[in-house]
């Protein structure tokens, strides 16, 4: 079994210690119904003989764990939902079902209903492909019910997933509602999701565009029923648009704790230039970047050279993955000359191999930034990886816009 990350998360900000705790993989949105349901199978198989304390033990012990597991945030009840748009669905029928017209881009406020649940998850994620039968079931029950089949609608959003990866993804588990491109993970980092898979609840705003969160929840949903009730309480409940300033729209990023200290991470990058050249100098960038950008001056054949080494550090849209940490170096031609894992895992918590550093190096070292732009999981994919390269290479498309802001404000100047 993979020994999931562990996390301290709230919706807006989030800080966590990069040594991975241990925690259960498994989650409850209600405990009484998971509690029930485990007891019920494990007195079922129990011997007759076992006594009655054990089996109240144990019907405790699933109780505690159930309720104490819930990951509702009751604190983002009444936010309003930040300001984006999204791809229309290319399939007539999905932009039938959540009646939007046909363009190329749609906002939350557009969608004709009173309630819409957004689940944000990524193809290859497990726990978000083990949810798609409970979502189905209630995108099939909804359906049926003419007192809720105009009032709540289901979409999906697949973090850093095109629109093939996506038909795949429908075809081979079957699902039934709309599941919307986000391929350069917009949606997912406007939202501060992190982790995958994680619900949002939300009333448009036909007027505005826009709409109010009525509550998220982290993880996956087990009980339909108790669901089910919680979405008709939601979808009844009415309430104007939190009045906010257009900053508070604009989302913030994800901030992490480093995997190693800065004085280890200053070795680390003194490391990384020494085998590009001679080392006369190294400064921390002192312009306002996403990640920490360091500059080194290299001597190679008499000459000066300038060096970018960026450190990144980012979730992952997957419950049982660890966050990326990685430092690649360019040039000043915008050529990927250096990736170093700082810590990059694949499924089951198994770091990188040798070969599997090697093989991203095969396909980044090399390259300009500006070919970096799109993620080809066939071949640029480490095996049991996929969530992590699409990350890795998401992180490098953006390294060509830090790139020619550099050079614009006077980088790559040493003589």
């Amino acid at each position: 079994m993979p020994v999931p990350k562990g996390a301290n998360t709230s919706h807006y900000t989030w800080k966590r210690s990069p040594r991975s705790r241990a925690r259960s993989v498994c989650r409850f949105q209600n405990g009484n119904d998971a509690a029930v349901h485990q007891a019920f199978e494990v007195v079922s198989h129990m011997r007759k003989s076992v006594s009655i304390l054990s089996i109240l033990l144990i019907a405790a012990l699933l109780s505690t764990v159930g309720a104490a597991a819930s990951s509702d945030d009751p604190a983002d009840a009444g936010r309003a939902f930040p300001k984006m748009v999204f791809q229309t669905p290319q399939a007539p029928e999905d932009r039938a079902y959540l009646g939007l017209p046909d363009r190329d881009r749609f906002s939350i406020g557009e969608v004709k209903a009173g309630l819409v649940v957004i689940e944000i998850l990524n193809v290859y994620c497990i726990s978000c492909q083990k949810q798609v039968p409970l979502y189905n079931k209630l995108f099939e029950f909804i359906q049926d019910n003419a007192d809720m089949k105009d009032s709540i609608k289901i979409m999906a959003v697949a973090a850093g997933n095109d629109a093939s990866e996506i038909q795949e993804f429908r075809q081979s588990l079957g699902v039934k509602f709309p599941v919307i491109p986000d391929p350069d993970f917009t949606t997912y980092e406007l939202l501060n999701v992190g982790e995958t898979p994680y619900s949002l609840f939300v009333h448009p705003d036909p007027f505005t565009g826009m709409g109010t969160i009525a509550g998220t929840h982290k993880g996956a949903i087990f009980g339909l029923k108790s669901f089910v009730v919680n979405l008709k309480k939601m979808a009844e409940a009415e309430g104007p648009v939190e009045k906010s300033s257009t900053e508070s729209q604009k989302g913030s990023f994800l901030t992490f704790e480093s995997v190693i200290s800065k004085t280890e991470l200053e070795k680390k990058l003194r490391t990384i230039f020494e085998k590009l050249g001679d080392v006369t100098a190294i400064r921390e960038y002192k312009k306002e970047t996403r990640f920490p950008v360091y500059s080194a001056e290299l001597s190679t054949g008499g000459k000066t050279h300038e060096y970018y080494a960026v450190v990144v550090s980012r979730p992952v849209p997957c419950d049982l993955c660890h966050d990326v940490h990685f430092v690649y170096v360019f040039d000043a031609d915008g050529i990927v000359v250096a990736l170093e894992p700082l810590q990059l895992r694949k499924y089951g918590n198994e770091p990188f191999s040798e070969e599997d550093t090697a093989k991203l190096r095969s396909r980044i070292v090399g390259r300009p930034l500006a070919d970096l732009t799109k993620f080809h999981p066939e071949v640029d994919a480490v095996s049991s990886a996929t969530i992590t390269c699409s990350v890795l290479f998401n992180s490098l498309a953006k390294g060509d816009a830090l790139f020619h802001a550099i050079k614009d404000s006077g980088g790559f100047q040493a003589p």
